[in-house]
C-alpha cells in the first residue's frame, strides 16, 4: 500500500495558499500594485458580472441564480440606507447590513445553495476578522456562506471595506480570499481537493463586486467583475448581486483520495 510522509505532503495546496496568507498578512496596505501580484504569484483575470463566465480559460465555478427563480422569492426592501452617512467605510457597513437583511428578511437564505453560518463563534475565520478592524481604513467579513457539503467545496463571504474602490484589487479582498482558501483546505473534510474556489462578495463604500479565487498548478488566481454601483438606489444591482450569494457551484475540483497531510 502506498504511502504519503509529510515531506510529499507539502506539495499539497494548502501550504501555499497558507504561505501566501501569511505574506500578505505581513505587508498590508490598501492595494495591491502589478509587482505585489507578480511577485505573489497571483494571476488576475476579469469575469462577467451578469453571467459569471471568465474571460480566461480556466473552468467557471458557479451559475448565478437563476433569473425567474429568483425574482419569485425576491421581497422589495422597505428601506434604503442613507447617502448622508460619515463616511465611505460607514456607507460600507449600510450596504453589507442591507444585502444581509434581505438575503433572510426576503427569505432567501432557505432557498440558497449555501448555508450561512456567523463568524463569532464557529467558524475558523474570525481572528482574521480582528486582524482586519485594525487596519487604516478597516475591513470587515459579515459571515461566511458555506455549503456544508464535502463534496462541494465552494466558500464565500460578505466584505465590507473603508478603502475607495477602483479597478485595482485591494489588500483585504486577496487576505480573505487566501483565508478562506486556506481554512478550506486544512479541513479534514476537504483535503481530497485539489481546488477550492472561493468568493469574496466585496462591497467598498457604494460600490460592490465579486472576487472569486481558486489555486491551481501553482498560481493564486483571482477573477473579478465590474462594479455594481450603488450610488443610486439600484434594486436590480442589489437583485444582481444577490443573485450570487444565492450561486449554484457547479464543475469538478479534482477531487481524489483523502490526503492525509500535517500543519
Amino acid at each position: 500500500m502506498a504511502t504519503t510522509n509529510s515531506q510529499d505532503n507539502r506539495d499539497h495546496p494548502y501550504y501555499h495558499v497558507r504561505n501566501l496568507f501569511a505574506e500578505l498578512l505581513s505587508h498590508p496596505k490598501q492595494y495591491l500594485s502589478s509587482d505585489d501580484l507578480a511577485k505573489a504569484g497571483i494571476e488576475v483575470a476579469t469575469m462577467n458580472i451578469e453571467t459569471g463566465v471568465p474571460a480566461d480559460s480556466g473552468p467557471q465555478f458557479c451559475d448565478l441564480c437563476p433569473q425567474k427563480e429568483f425574482d419569485a422569492m425576491f421581497n422589495m426592501v422597505e428601506k434604503w440606507p442613507r447617502r448622508n452617512g460619515p463616511g465611505v467605510y460607514f456607507a460600507a457597513i449600510q450596504m453589507g447590513q442591507l444585502i444581509y437583511t434581505t438575503f433572510h428578511s426576503g427569505g432567501l437564505a432557505s432557498q440558497s445553495k449555501y448555508a450561512w453560518r456567523s463568524l463569532r463563534n464557529n467558524t475558523p475565520f474570525e481572528a482574521y476578522n480582528d486582524v482586519g478592524s485594525r487596519t487604516d481604513p478597516p475591513s470587515h467579513a459579515k459571515g461566511v456562506f458555506d455549503t456544508l457539503n464535502p463534496s462541494i467545496p465552494h466558500l464565500g463571504t460578505l466584505l465590507t471595506d473603508g478603502v475607495d474602490s477602483d479597478n485595482r484589487l485591494r489588500w483585504s479582498e486577496v487576505c480573505w480570499a487566501a483565508c478562506l482558501m486556506a481554512g478550506r483546505l486544512r479541513d479534514k473534510e476537504y483535503r481530497k481537493h485539489e481546488i477550492v474556489p472561493v468568493f469574496v462578495y466585496s462591497i467598498a463604500g457604494r460600490n460592490a463586486r465579486v472576487i472569486q479565487a481558486y489555486y491551481e498548478n501553482g498560481k493564486f488566481i483571482i477573477r473579478k467583475t465590474e462594479h455594481i454601483s450603488f450610488e443610486n438606489e439600484n434594486i436590480d444591482g442589489l437583485k444582481l448581486f444577490l443573485r450570487w450569494i444565492m450561486n449554484i457551484p457547479k464543475v469538478e475540483t479534482n477531487q481524489g483520495p483523502p490526503v492525509a497531510y500535517h500543519s
